[in-house]
Protein backbone atom coordinates (compact mmCIF):
# COMPACT_ATOMS: atom_id res chain seq x y z
CA UNK A 1 0.00 0.00 0.00
CA UNK A 2 1.42 3.36 -0.96
CA UNK A 3 0.30 6.70 0.15
CA UNK A 4 0.33 9.88 -2.01
CA UNK A 5 1.03 13.35 -1.18
CA UNK A 6 -0.81 14.90 -3.63
CA UNK A 7 0.81 15.09 -7.15
CA UNK A 8 -0.83 14.27 -10.54
CA UNK A 9 1.46 11.39 -12.41
CA UNK A 10 1.15 13.32 -15.83
CA UNK A 11 2.40 16.87 -14.54
CA UNK A 12 6.01 15.94 -14.27
CA UNK A 13 6.72 11.97 -15.71
CA UNK A 14 8.90 13.57 -18.64
CA UNK A 15 10.35 16.01 -16.44
CA UNK A 16 11.94 13.04 -14.20
CA UNK A 17 13.04 11.06 -16.62
CA UNK A 18 14.90 13.08 -17.81
CA UNK A 19 16.74 14.66 -14.36
CA UNK A 20 17.14 10.48 -13.83
CA UNK A 21 18.83 9.86 -17.36
CA UNK A 22 20.81 12.97 -16.75
CA UNK A 23 22.17 12.38 -13.22
CA UNK A 24 23.12 8.42 -14.25
CA UNK A 25 24.84 9.22 -17.14
CA UNK A 26 27.07 11.40 -14.56
CA UNK A 27 27.58 8.24 -12.28
CA UNK A 28 27.76 6.14 -15.09
CA UNK A 29 24.35 3.92 -13.99
CA UNK A 30 22.46 2.86 -16.57
CA UNK A 31 19.60 4.97 -16.86
CA UNK A 32 17.21 2.22 -17.86
CA UNK A 33 17.51 0.42 -14.99
CA UNK A 34 17.09 3.16 -13.01
CA UNK A 35 14.28 4.64 -14.87
CA UNK A 36 12.38 1.01 -14.19
CA UNK A 37 13.00 0.87 -10.70
CA UNK A 38 11.62 4.33 -9.74
CA UNK A 39 8.43 3.22 -12.20
CA UNK A 40 8.58 0.40 -10.19
CA UNK A 41 8.55 1.99 -6.90
CA UNK A 42 6.51 5.69 -7.30
CA UNK A 43 5.50 5.55 -10.63
CA UNK A 44 7.50 9.04 -11.26
CA UNK A 45 4.98 10.15 -7.85
CA UNK A 46 7.76 12.40 -6.19
CA UNK A 47 5.86 12.33 -3.31
CA UNK A 48 4.88 8.88 -2.51
CA UNK A 49 5.20 7.64 0.97
CA UNK A 50 5.26 3.75 1.65
CA UNK A 51 3.42 2.20 4.38
CA UNK A 52 7.00 0.97 5.51
CA UNK A 53 8.34 4.64 5.56
CA UNK A 54 10.03 4.67 1.91
CA UNK A 55 9.88 8.07 0.25
CA UNK A 56 9.80 9.60 -3.18
CA UNK A 57 10.85 8.87 -6.61
CA UNK A 58 13.20 5.86 -5.38
CA UNK A 59 11.16 4.61 -2.21
CA UNK A 60 14.29 5.43 -0.48
CA UNK A 61 14.34 4.98 3.24
CA UNK A 62 16.04 7.24 6.13
CA UNK A 63 18.36 4.07 6.57
CA UNK A 64 19.38 3.73 3.43
CA UNK A 65 19.96 7.55 2.74
CA UNK A 66 21.61 7.80 6.43
CA UNK A 67 24.28 4.91 4.78
CA UNK A 68 24.94 6.47 1.66
CA UNK A 69 25.22 10.00 2.87
CA UNK A 70 27.27 8.62 5.43
CA UNK A 71 25.55 10.03 8.69
CA UNK A 72 25.14 7.35 11.69
CA UNK A 73 22.34 5.55 12.04
CA UNK A 74 21.89 6.45 16.03
CA UNK A 75 21.77 9.93 14.96
CA UNK A 76 17.56 11.17 15.43
CA UNK A 77 18.33 14.76 14.82
CA UNK A 78 18.99 14.13 10.93
CA UNK A 79 15.68 12.18 10.36
CA UNK A 80 13.64 14.97 9.23
CA UNK A 81 16.25 16.86 7.29
CA UNK A 82 16.99 13.31 5.30
CA UNK A 83 13.10 12.90 5.14
CA UNK A 84 12.93 16.66 3.52
CA UNK A 85 15.66 15.57 0.84
CA UNK A 86 14.27 12.53 0.00
CA UNK A 87 10.77 14.40 -0.59
CA UNK A 88 13.12 16.22 -2.90
CA UNK A 89 12.95 15.10 -6.52
CA UNK A 90 16.62 16.18 -7.37
CA UNK A 91 17.83 15.06 -3.69
CA UNK A 92 15.84 11.47 -4.12
CA UNK A 93 16.90 10.44 -7.11
CA UNK A 94 20.87 11.12 -6.28
CA UNK A 95 20.36 9.37 -3.39
CA UNK A 96 18.44 6.36 -5.39
CA UNK A 97 21.51 6.41 -7.75
CA UNK A 98 24.16 6.40 -4.65
CA UNK A 99 22.61 3.20 -3.60
CA UNK A 100 22.52 1.70 -6.61
CA UNK A 101 26.06 2.18 -6.88
CA UNK A 102 26.61 1.11 -3.61
CA UNK A 103 24.52 -2.53 -4.89
CA UNK A 104 26.21 -2.95 -8.51
CA UNK A 105 29.68 -2.38 -6.68
CA UNK A 106 28.58 -5.45 -4.30
CA UNK A 107 27.41 -7.71 -7.03
CA UNK A 108 30.10 -6.77 -9.57
CA UNK A 109 31.74 -9.63 -9.79
CA UNK A 110 28.62 -12.47 -9.34
CA UNK A 111 26.21 -11.83 -12.30
CA UNK A 112 26.13 -9.88 -15.71
CA UNK A 113 23.44 -9.11 -17.97
CA UNK A 114 19.77 -9.83 -17.26
CA UNK A 115 20.64 -11.80 -14.22
CA UNK A 116 22.58 -9.36 -12.88
CA UNK A 117 19.63 -6.54 -13.16
CA UNK A 118 17.28 -9.07 -11.68
CA UNK A 119 19.76 -9.26 -8.54
CA UNK A 120 20.09 -5.48 -8.49
CA UNK A 121 16.34 -5.27 -8.69
CA UNK A 122 16.37 -7.72 -6.00
CA UNK A 123 18.57 -6.34 -3.51
CA UNK A 124 17.07 -3.01 -4.16
CA UNK A 125 13.63 -4.09 -3.20
CA UNK A 126 14.54 -6.32 -0.14
CA UNK A 127 17.54 -4.44 0.86
CA UNK A 128 20.78 -6.21 1.19
CA UNK A 129 19.98 -7.83 4.49
CA UNK A 130 16.56 -9.26 3.66
CA UNK A 131 18.38 -10.55 0.11
CA UNK A 132 20.84 -12.23 1.37
CA UNK A 133 18.43 -14.07 3.89
CA UNK A 134 16.48 -14.95 0.99
CA UNK A 135 16.43 -18.34 -0.21
CA UNK A 136 17.97 -17.10 -3.70
CA UNK A 137 21.06 -15.56 -1.99
CA UNK A 138 24.42 -14.48 -3.27
CA UNK A 139 26.54 -17.38 -4.00
CA UNK A 140 29.60 -16.37 -0.95
CA UNK A 141 26.84 -16.52 1.67
CA UNK A 142 26.83 -20.23 3.78
CA UNK A 143 23.42 -22.40 4.69
CA UNK A 144 21.34 -21.54 7.45
CA UNK A 145 19.68 -18.53 5.89
CA UNK A 146 15.59 -18.94 6.55
CA UNK A 147 13.96 -18.71 3.19
CA UNK A 148 11.46 -16.76 2.66
CA UNK A 149 7.91 -17.42 3.50
CA UNK A 150 5.82 -17.30 -0.02
CA UNK A 151 4.27 -14.52 0.16
CA UNK A 152 7.06 -12.32 0.33
CA UNK A 153 8.92 -14.42 -2.27
CA UNK A 154 5.86 -13.76 -4.76
CA UNK A 155 5.92 -10.04 -4.10
CA UNK A 156 9.45 -10.16 -4.72
CA UNK A 157 9.30 -12.03 -7.91
CA UNK A 158 6.85 -10.14 -9.49
CA UNK A 159 8.62 -7.11 -8.47
CA UNK A 160 11.71 -8.20 -10.80
CA UNK A 161 9.55 -9.47 -13.36
CA UNK A 162 8.38 -5.59 -13.41
CA UNK A 163 11.31 -4.10 -13.30
CA UNK A 164 13.19 -6.33 -15.91
CA UNK A 165 10.00 -5.33 -17.70
CA UNK A 166 9.84 -2.03 -17.51
CA UNK A 167 13.96 -2.25 -18.17
CA UNK A 168 13.17 -3.74 -21.44
CA UNK A 169 10.48 -0.92 -22.74
CA UNK A 170 12.67 1.55 -21.53
CA UNK A 171 15.63 -0.07 -23.78
CA UNK A 172 13.72 0.30 -27.01
CA UNK A 173 12.82 3.72 -26.32
CA UNK A 174 15.96 5.06 -24.83
CA UNK A 175 18.14 2.25 -26.47
CA UNK A 176 21.23 1.15 -24.30
CA UNK A 177 22.97 3.20 -21.94
CA UNK A 178 26.98 3.65 -22.49
CA UNK A 179 27.04 2.31 -19.00
CA UNK A 180 24.42 -0.42 -19.31
CA UNK A 181 24.49 -3.43 -17.15
CA UNK A 182 22.71 -5.41 -19.85
CA UNK A 183 23.95 -6.61 -23.89
CA UNK A 184 20.23 -7.68 -24.60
Amino acid sequence: MVFIMSHSIASGHQKYEDMIIQQSNLKCIDYNLALAIVEAESNFRPKVISYKGALGLGQVTILVAKDRLGYSQKDKTTNEKVRRMLLDPHQNIRIMLMHLEWINKHLSSFFEGVSRIQMIAAVYNAGYIGFVNSKKRLPQIGEGHKPLEPAKKRERDGYIKKVVKAYHRFVKKNNLSDCSLSKI
